[in-house]
């Protein structure tokens, strides 16, 4: 869990807020910086509001793979495509590989036994992740 909040979750950030910095600053794209706007301000909850990690973390991670599947729909608008475009500029496909790459090991490492075989302190370590408080 470390990985995905002290690495990959400052990277979306990095990622969202390079890419409304090179938005043309059009009415056309008004929608746009606002839609990734909107992401910031969940992150920023995300950073202010105290609880659970684990479930603060795996909720703004969807958030972000929300806010990425928006801008790859076959039929985008051209402003949309353009959007897409910055995003890859700014670091999106290396971050969502990532983010995929951390998931499967994650799902992996914890969900690969069966909870027969969990011994004592396996279930007190999965317990502790589970109740950790940021």
């Amino acid at each position: 869990m470390g990985s995905l909040a002290k690495n990959l979750i400052p990277r979306t950030e990095v990622v969202i807020l390079n890419t409304i910095q090179k938005i043309p600053k059009t009415n056309s794209y008004n929608k746009y910086r606002q839609d990734l706007q909107s992401y910031v301000n969940y992150l920023n909850q995300y950073k202010t509001k105290r609880g659970k990690c684990y479930e603060k973390s795996f909720d703004l991670i969807g958030k972000y793979a929300e806010t990425m599947e928006r801008y790859d729909k076959p039929n985008a608008t051209e402003e949309a495509r353009r959007v897409r475009s910055l995003l890859k500029e700014c670091g999106s496909e290396t971050l969502t590989r990532d983010l995929d790459e951390w998931i499967d090991a994650y799902e992996k490492s914890n969900f690969d036994v069966e909870s027969q075989k969990l011994t004592s302190e396996d279930t007190r370590k999965i317990m502790t992740l589970l109740q950790e408080v940021c």
